[in-house]
């Protein structure tokens, strides 16, 4: 048997986008009352007293509403399937913005939002595949309601700018960062990161000059246990050889 916690007493709840005017609503759907505020934390906070769900026109996708109420409306809230790739339709960066806006409106227990991993990780795979415009970053930042995606952005944003790539529009992203108030946290994780590789840099070179100066000499943490016959030899990972005094017999 399904282990969904239907109620048959409970009214259903209706669910509507606002229109950009303001004066009317676009209906998504009647939904399960137990379902619906299983999954939303909108719907805890915002059912009305005649059992309307009202979600803000801005960043909510009519279409992409009803494929998420009809997600929740038949999910087994005992074992909830993830919200599949599917679901989005055309599989684009736009598309996956926008679902991903939408999905927010609704915003999902905390405890749940490992849900929206296929949706999130295809977001991140594209924020990671190569430097993102000013606009795919802008839609990131403003749209997802999502810090730790605006700040994956902003990392590979600067890796990007750090590699031989580059990235192309990286002043107008800088511009648009001062415009929002993004622009410290991005100098914030600049100067994280820059202390990060400093640090890897640092080490890379004491660990050079520890084997350019233990030539010939006996440096447990940079020698190899494994002995070659005969001579008292150990090997060196670069193929060099270093003489060591055999052992007494």
């Amino acid at each position: 048997m399904s282990g969904r916690r239907t109620s048959t007493l409970q009214p259903k709840v209706h669910v509507y986008v606002q229109n950009r005017n303001n004066r009317s609503e676009t209906f998504i759907g009647a939904l399960d009352a137990t379902n619906l505020r299983h999954f939303s934390y909108t719907a805890r906070r915002q059912i009305n007293t005649n059992n309307d769900l009202i979600l803000g026109y801005r960043k909510c996708n009519p279409l992409h509403a009803r494929t998420i109420c009809t997600w929740m409306e038949n999910n087994d809230i005992n074992d909830p399937s993830p919200l599949p790739l599917e679901a989005v339709g055309y599989i684009t960066f736009r598309d996956m913005i926008d679902f991903y806006a939408t999905l927010s409106c609704f915003d999902l227990d905390y405890k749940l939002r490992y849900l929206n991993r296929n949706i999130r990780g295809w977001i991140l795979d594209y924020i990671k595949k190569e430097p993102l415009t000013k606009n795919e970053f802008r839609s990131i930042a403003d749209d997802c309601y999502d810090g730790d995606l605006r700040k994956e952005a902003m990392k590979q944003t600067i890796l990007w700018s750090w590699s031989g790539t580059g990235v192309p529009e990286l002043q107008n992203i800088i511009a648009f960062c001062k415009t929002r108030g993004y622009y410290r946290e991005m100098l914030a994780l600049k100067r994280r990161l820059r202390s990060k590789t400093d640090k890897e840099k640092g080490r890379h070179q004491v660990l050079e000059r520890l084997i350019d100066e233990s030539e010939g000499t006996t440096v447990p943490h940079l020698r190899k246990t494994k002995s070659l016959p005969d001579m008292g030899l150990r090997e060196k990972q670069d193929n060099r050889i270093w003489v060591f005094p055999a052992k007494e017999v």
